[in-house]
């Protein structure tokens, strides 16, 4: 997972100087797990969070139930399978950047804005 913070400033830094073809693979500054993010909510939050595994038969409903227009929900369930099945890894020849922003950063945007919204 990477922070949309890290891929502004990585959409910034490719557009200057650059011509033809390029792969860039963005990861945060470490691989979270569902434990990790959880961790970051249940500090910003003050609370307890715990992960809670949804069963890849219920997912499409509950993204739907979400508000997930039928295009988002179908590409996030293609990623989730790519990465329940070991086919979301990393392509030789391509650069490989890490973001700078931490899971507890990103989420106290996210819970900042929508507190913000409310």
């Amino acid at each position: 997972m990477v922070s949309t913070t890290d891929v502004g400033r990585a959409a910034r830094l490719m557009s200057q100087n650059w011509a033809g073809t390029r792969i860039v693979e963005l990861a945060g500054p470490e691989d979270w797990s569902a434990s990790d993010v959880a961790a970051a909510f249940a500090k910003v939050l003050g609370r307890p969070v715990e992960p809670v595994l949804v069963p890849p038969e219920q997912r499409e409903a509950v993204l739907a139930e979400a508000g997930l227009s039928a295009e988002v929900t179908a590409a996030l369930l293609g990623m989730y399978e790519g990465i329940a099945n070991g086919r979301f890894t990393r392509q030789a020849g391509t650069e490989h950047w890490r973001g700078t922003t931490s899971a507890t950063a990103a989420v106290e945007r996210i819970v900042t804005k929508l507190r913000s919204a409310a």
